[in-house]
């Protein structure tokens, strides 16, 4: 094996232009592959940190005669959903800023989300 190593070593020394624009390759190849990795990783396969993520759902307030649509739910009529509720096993306010993410606190230390604004 270190003789193959050591012949391709010198084969490469051999051809400089060459092993330019393969090591450029490979470098413009991992680098985008490894970033897309990462965002895949972060958003679609690492699970949410808390039990059953798939029953977590963002409830909006709709104005359609206001002309309004998908709008935060104000405190007070978060407090009367949650006393009204009997679809949802909990409810918990969020204050969101798309920008800049927000916290969710499932039981202990709240955990820091980043969120996407919706169009």
């Amino acid at each position: 094996m270190w003789q193959d190593l050591r012949y391709a070593f010198r084969t490469l020394m051999k051809n400089p232009g060459f092993t330019l624009v393969a090591v450029i390759a490979i470098a413009l190849a991992v680098g985008p592959n490894s970033a897309i990795f990462s965002m895949v990783n972060s958003v679609l396969l690492r699970p949410l940190p808390f039990p059953e993520p798939d029953r977590l759902v963002m409830v909006l307030e709709n104005m359609k005669a206001r002309g309004a649509d998908m709008l935060p739910v104000p405190g007070p009529t978060y407090v009367d959903w949650k006393q009204r509720s009997r679809s949802f096993e909990d409810l918990a306010l969020v204050f969101m800023l798309p920008e800049y993410g927000f916290n969710v606190t499932y039981g202990g230390e709240p955990v820091r989300a980043q969120a996407a604004p919706r169009r």
